[in-house]
């Protein structure tokens, strides 16, 4: 069983991880962490979750 899986890279790096992931273990949920990111503000950084990540897992 696998409790916590930390993936980071670029937003493409971060889409192509998870749906590898997905595709292999049964995931119950993702969850975001922020401040992480390469801006400094957290909604900047959170905009780019939702545009550039959140769309294209599958």
């Amino acid at each position: 069983m696998l409790d916590t899986l930390t993936i980071w890279g670029t937003p493409e790096k971060i889409v192509e991880k998870i749906n590898n992931t997905i595709k292999n273990v049964k995931i119950n949920s993702i969850i975001f962490s922020v401040p992480f990111g390469i801006y400094d503000s957290i909604e900047k950084n959170l905009k780019l979750i939702k545009e550039k990540v959140i769309p294209y897992i599958y």
